[in-house]
């Protein structure tokens, strides 16, 4: 299976498509569809180390799982939900901005878009390395996605379009 079809797949069948049907409770279908979309480009994409960081801020940084290019270049990272400490040996979920899947799992998905994959354990972006207002934006996102928000502390939320786009907005979503 080439790059492109696994990245389509782990779109698709993810926890963040499924919860759109949810948002579409509080938001328009396309403000929904724009909202998951960017929050996908976002975060998966761009800064999901960032999104990662963020979730660790609360849960402590033996949390923070990230897959390396063999060079070093940073493949994805994500927040696991129980501490990590051997990069050969993950156990448990993880969690990023797709949504909730056995760190095994996610290990061969990165490996299947990627090279060879290296595993780091325990070295997120310090809190000092956010902008104003950044931190606390991440944090208000996940604690509106099912699947983060015990990490962050917070109880399962019921779907709330405006919370989440709210926070979207504070990150920089420009529509809906």
């Amino acid at each position: 299976m080439d790059a492109s079809d696994v990245f389509t797949r782990m779109f698709a069948t993810s926890d963040l498509v499924a919860h759109s049907f949810a948002l579409r409770s509080t938001l328009s279908v396309g403000e929904a569809t724009d909202l998951v979309g960017w929050l996908a480009s976002e975060f998966m994409l761009a800064r999901c180390a960032w999104f990662a960081s963020a979730v660790t801020q609360v849960r402590g940084r033996e949390h923070y799982v990230a897959f390396l290019h063999a060079d070093g270049r940073l493949a994805h990272a994500v927040a696991a939900a129980a501490p990590q400490f051997d990069p050969d040996n993950l156990r448990g979920y993880g969690c990023d901005i797709l949504g909730r899947r056995p760190l095994s799992e996610m290990l061969l998905e990165m490996n299947s878009l990627n090279d060879h994959i290296l595993v780091e354990v325990g070295h997120p972006a310090e809190a000092s390395e956010f902008d104003d207002g950044e931190l606390d934006a991440m944090i208000d996102v996940a604690s509106q996605l099912p699947w983060c928000a015990a990490l962050v502390g917070r109880p399962r939320p019921d779907p709330d379009g405006e919370k989440l786009l709210s926070a979207a907005r504070r990150l920089g979503l420009k529509r809906p």
